[in-house]
């Protein structure tokens, strides 16, 4: 299933429950399979949101940020801590 197909079968979901998709409720394949949870998709719209919450932390920038083209893909800055 592609993720539109996802997106769309959950938005379904939710609206005959009267309902907002839940935060997590849609896992793209890419999103799915990564073994290593470095993908993550949400809705930056919502302050509770696993997504929203990631880029609000400090470390949260964007490739050519500075170019203001407000791109989808938003990086975390590795923290090294020497020992």
């Amino acid at each position: 299933m592609i993720s539109l197909q996802r997106i769309k079968a959950a938005h379904d979901i939710a609206k005959n429950e009267k309902r907002l998709i839940r935060d997590g409720e849609v896992q793209p394949a890419c999103v799915q399979t990564c073994p290593t949870d470095a993908l993550v998709f949400g809705n930056l719209m919502d302050p509770a949101s696993r997504v929203r919450k990631m880029v609000d932390d400090p470390r949260a920038y964007q490739a050519m940020g500075y170019l203001n083209t407000k791109q989808a893909v938003i990086y975390l800055k590795k923290v090294v801590v020497d020992v």
